[in-house]
């Protein structure tokens, strides 16, 4: 079964290459030697073996689909973000939109979380994790379990399509083990196709809370013109109120980042975990409102990158402090004060 696959998954130019050799030594030890001398190549195939044929035909074929699946290969695909949208998720709080997968050099990943190693032999998608077994002596034995292998069908610069040969995709990501019906096609689209070529951007509001590290807790509000209010409590370098202006180029780097944003929705609500911050985001683009709501590590790639770049743009940015109480569109409630009990030791009596 290896060898077979071997040969449907790339080996067809090897396979043809030895499958050459072999018919030059037959050839030279007058098996073929009719094929040789005759003018008719056609008959003389014709009284050629049938197991020849088969395999020599089929090398052929093997050998021509891997000169697409080279094309393949040469795609680099490791600098791009793919945007993942699949409604098979009923047992998911999360509509299954807008989430976004990165391969790197070696390993795959979807929402920032690890989905294994990959390899890529060809047109043959294999997601796998490594696991180490001790061993009797203090040796370890490595072991290998494929998550999930599909067939790729497309790969360039706007999208690529997967088959599913077998496994889950994605492979039972967090608590979901949703099945996939494997006649459907997987499709990841290059977020760079996302972009909108014209955006009328009003102003976004953003506020965040806190978390158990060092999460700042911030409001920041931003509007078209670029005039630009912050507040911060806690782990930011500027505390207190702030207000000023963007440079053009920040607010234009700003505008780029909303371009990219799926604003179907008027509201949509993330995951929130325990231990996570909390953020709240209010933008006006095109005259309408959009809100969103929960953990940013659940929030689409080019929201999460863009609280991020404003965040960044803001503690650089020469804003002028301000005593005046700014007041903010978007606010996430304080969180509560803990009450410490005052211990009263008992009354002992004689």
């Amino acid at each position: 079964p290896k060898r077979v696959e071997d040969l449907l998954r790339g080996n067809g130019l090897k396979f043809a290459s030895w499958l050459l050799r072999v018919l030059l030594l037959l050839k030279k030890m007058r098996f073929i030697q009719e094929l040789s001398s005759s003018k008719n190549i056609t008959q003389s195939m014709m009284k050629f073996p049938s197991r020849i044929k088969f395999f020599f035909f089929l090398g052929l074929a093997i050998s021509g689909c891997n000169s697409d699946t080279e094309k393949i290969n040469k795609f680099d695909f490791t600098k791009e973000v793919w945007i993942y949208d699949s409604p098979s998720m009923p047992d998911s709080i999360k509509n299954f939109t807008d989430n976004f997968i990165i391969f790197d050099s070696t390993e795959v990943s979807m929402n920032y979380d690890n989905l294994g190693e990959y390899t890529i032999t060809n047109d043959t998608l294999r997601i796998f994790q490594t696991s180490y077994i001790e061993q009797r002596g203090g040796k370890y034995q490595k072991r290998i379990s494929d998550q999930f292998v599909g067939l790729i069908i497309k790969m360039d610069s706007t999208q690529i399509l997967i088959k599913s040969i077998r496994g889950y995709f994605p492979i039972k990501y967090k608590t979901s083990y949703g099945q996939f019906d494997k006649s459907k096609t997987i499709k990841l689209t290059n977020q760079k196709s996302k972009k909108k070529k014209q955006i009328n951007f009003s102003y976004i509001s953003i506020a965040s809370s806190s978390c158990y590290g060092t999460c700042p807790i911030f409001n920041l509000e931003l509007y078209k013109d670029g005039s630009i209010k912050f507040h911060c409590s806690s782990y930011c370098k500027k505390i207190g109120y702030y207000e000023g202006k963007l440079t053009s180029d920040d607010l234009n780097n700003v505008k780029d980042f909303i371009s990219y944003l799926n604003l179907k929705n008027d509201s949509t609500i993330f995951d929130t975990p325990e231990d996570a911050s909390i953020a709240a985001v209010e933008l006006k683009v095109n005259n309408r409102k959009f809100h969103f709501y929960g953990s940013p590590r659940e929030f689409q790639y080019k929201l999460n990158e863009l609280m991020h770049e404003l965040f960044s743009i803001v503690e650089k940015s020469k804003l002028n402090k301000t005593k005046k109480i700014l007041t903010f569109k978007t606010n996430l409630p304080e969180p509560p004060i803990e009450k410490t009990i005052e211990f009263i030791p008992p009354i002992v009596q004689d």
